[in-house]
């Protein structure tokens, strides 16, 4: 248990007060997905040097302690890692969280959504790029969309409040499947988010390959009106409604309309490094510390560091395009 010791919240050298924190617990996952995970697949960590539980609980009180209010909880697929649901339970309980939620691919929703609603999981987001067995298959290189859609299934009767589909936008793929997803979002009353295509080590990003949001929204304008909801200030996606339509439908536009300004957001990976920015070089040994018996003052001054480190903004990839750095990480490397 951290020591009472004077709050200073985080704040970075750009004014934004960082009140999220987005932490893989795993490197693992049950699919390949092609816009995460380069082809020829990556070489996971080994398994002392993921972060333990009991580091990761550690981590989590100091961030409270410092003003952060939202966990996010990510992988690889989280799911995976033995011991989910305690861990959950008692991040949960911690004071000062006012939410709490996990990514997930869906596949192991069957058996554990129950459990992850009763032990305090908040909301869930769930990645799901197609409703076509065979284009699933073809991005993740596994046929188990059927599972997903069991999965979402069971989200449901387990009472979870809000829903969010993420949508990976690629031109060619899944373009011709925006109004299919309008109408999923109607029938089971989700929040369907489409988000752009985004350039990580090994995953194919090209410019001329771009879907934007811009481009979706005025082919749904097309046929709807999209009536815009209020948002919190930092958030990622801008959602609206469609009347007559349950559910809602979003936009996460961080390459063509970067939302940087407004980030308040830093992730922690799964290896124990604090990542100022899901786009930037610069990672912050947190682990390494940890593991050497760093104090409470010691970690806080790290988190201070990270948020310090954040910068204004990522790379213009359509005007720059993408070049992989030596440092670069794969999406599953991390974490979302």
């Amino acid at each position: 248990m951290i020591r009472d010791t004077q709050v200073m919240k985080l704040q970075d050298s750009f004014g934004r007060t960082i009140t999220s924190l987005r932490i893989s617990i795993t490197d693992r996952c049950n699919l390949r997905c092609r816009y995460c995970m380069p082809e020829n697949g990556v070489t996971f960590l080994p398994h002392d040097d993921i972060l333990r539980y009991e580091e990761i609980e550690r981590l989590i009180q100091i961030a409270l302690q410092q003003g952060i209010t939202k966990i996010r909880l990510t992988g690889g697929e989280p799911l995976v890692r033995k011991g989910i649901v305690g861990f959950i339970r008692r991040v949960g309980a911690l004071s000062g969280l006012q939410t709490l939620t996990l990514t997930t691919n869906g596949i192991l929703l069957p058996r554990y959504a129950a459990d992850l609603r009763e032990a305090g999981l908040n909301y869930l987001n769930i990645s799901l790029d197609t409703l076509n067995a065979q284009k699933f298959a073809e991005m993740t290189r596994f046929d188990r969309l059927d599972l997903v859609l069991q999965g979402i299934r069971s989200a449901k009767e387990a009472g979870f409040p809000v829903i969010k589909i993420n949508v990976v936008s690629v031109r060619g793929f899944n373009d011709d499947e925006l109004f299919d997803f309008i109408h999923f979002a109607d029938q089971h009353d989700l929040i369907v988010r489409f988000i752009e295509y985004m350039p990580f080590s090994g995953n194919g990003w090209q410019p001329q390959g771009f879907l934007s949001s811009r481009e979706l929204r005025s082919t749904l304008e097309e046929r709807y009106t999209l009536l815009p909801n209020t948002e919190h200030p930092a958030a990622a996606a801008k959602t609206y409604r469609i009347p007559g339509h349950r559910g809602r439908i979003g936009f996460i536009s961080a390459v063509s309309e970067g939302f940087c300004a407004r980030c308040n957001r830093l992730r922690l990976t799964s290896d124990g490094c604090l990542r100022p920015c899901l786009h930037g070089p610069i990672e912050i040994d947190v682990k390494g510390p940890l593991r050497r018996g760093a104090s409470d003052e010691d970690l806080i001054a790290l988190f201070h560091e990270a948020s310090e480190k954040k910068p204004a903004a990522h790379q213009d990839f359509l005007e720059y395009g993408y070049t992989r750095a030596e440092h670069d990480r794969a999406m599953v490397g991390i974490g979302g």
